[in-house]
């Protein structure tokens, strides 16, 4: 028989995959996808809890900086409280660069001043501005610092003593109240809305 013919007619075995070893392949698929799924469950667990305490860590920035602010508000004729539902403007104390033609360095300096906290709803986050004692003259405030996010809401209410009585207004201007009702509805993880308020007392609020 000629050579060429036996080559032609010679075939080579081919070895496939016995069942013990597709089973072993499976297992250490699923093994490896069950640790992968944990550990990507476990991410977003701990993702969430960070949310949820960073959101609340947020509001409460905000309540330290606005009681703050109230704490050193003062009384000033050509600088006073003006006030709606979501906006507030307050004369306080502020930090604030010194003029470089004092301090080259760029210091930081407390004078008087003003913030001014609002609620911006296409954003839901809260910011706060401040100016110092001639910017506050002008109307001209520095670059918004964002506070607190997403906030759904938040709502001012301004307490005032009138005739012996506790009463409140939603809005002031030039007044001085002798306390601040401050509301939030802020959003966590999930979509759960929480709500938070708390009552401020002035120092130098009206007392009558």
């Amino acid at each position: 028989m000629p050579l060429h013919l036996i080559s032609r007619n010679h075939k080579v075995p081919k070895r496939a995959f016995t069942l013990i070893e597709m089973l072993l392949v499976a297992s250490l698929l699923s093994v490896t996808g069950l640790a992968v799924y944990h550990s990507i469950a476990t991410g977003i667990r701990v993702w969430e809890h960070s949310r949820r305490y960073s959101a609340e860590e947020d509001v409460a920035v905000f309540f330290e900086k606005f009681s703050l602010d109230l704490q050193n508000a003062y009384r000033y004729e050509s600088i006073s409280f003006e006030g709606k539902a979501q906006k507030l403007f307050i004369p306080t104390i502020v930090r604030t660069p010194i003029d470089k033609k004092i301090s080259p360095s760029g210091d930081l300096i407390e004078q008087m001043g003003g913030a001014e906290y609002f609620l911006q709803k296409g954003e839901k986050t809260i910011y706060r501005r401040q100016a110092n004692y001639s910017q506050t003259l002008k109307k001209k405030f520095s670059q918004a610092r964002a506070l607190a996010a997403p906030v759904e809401n938040l709502k001012f209410t301004y307490y005032f003593y009138e005739d012996g009585k506790l009463r409140t207004k939603k809005t002031i201007s030039k007044e001085v109240p002798v306390s601040i009702l401050v509301e939030i509805d802020f959003v966590e993880v999930g979509g759960i809305t929480r709500h938070l308020q708390r009552m401020i007392n002035i120092p130098i609020g009206n007392v009558s």
